[in-house]
């Protein structure tokens, strides 16, 4: 498994343990929005880009800073302070584990973007996108991929 997959499932289980019960998608899979936002609100992790590595020749290392995405949806759509109430959770864990059990040298979140949505299917949602930066290191481009 690349380490990029690592930290991937990583920080899903971290959400997933700041917000039992909140349905939460994409990651490694499915990153579609449910049809209706439960009564523990919705995370859809995108995976991001990577892009490309700092490297340093001894020890030889690839360096990356990795942005990903945090798609956050509040209880049944309500968003406003339902929706800020899921922030702190995940803001918590993250606090309590910056290195995702030592797979990272950093994480952090980065400042939401709030977003009315609406689709076909989902009433108006308030939304936020929550960038989270990973930095990470590993022998080989092959092992982040």
């Amino acid at each position: 498994m690349t380490k990029q997959l690592q930290i991937l499932l990583a920080l899903k289980a971290l959400v997933a343990l700041a917000l039992p019960g909140a349905k939460i998608r994409g990651f490694d899979k499915d990153a579609s929005k449910p049809e209706k936002i439960g009564a523990h609100g919705c995370v859809i992790g995108h995976p991001g880009d990577p892009g490309q590595p700092e490297v340093d020749l001894s020890p030889l290392a690839y360096n990356y800073r990795h942005e990903m995405f945090l798609e956050v949806a509040a209880p049944d759509g309500a968003g406003g302070e339902d929706l800020d109430a899921l922030f702190a959770p995940i803001d918590a864990a993250i606090a309590a584990d910056r290195t995702l059990g030592g797979l990272a040298h950093w994480i952090e979140a980065g400042t939401p973007d709030r977003n009315d949505r609406t689709t076909d299917s989902v009433a108006t949602t308030n939304w936020a996108v929550v960038p989270i930066i990973a930095e990470y290191s590993c022998s080989s481009p092959l092992a982040s991929a």
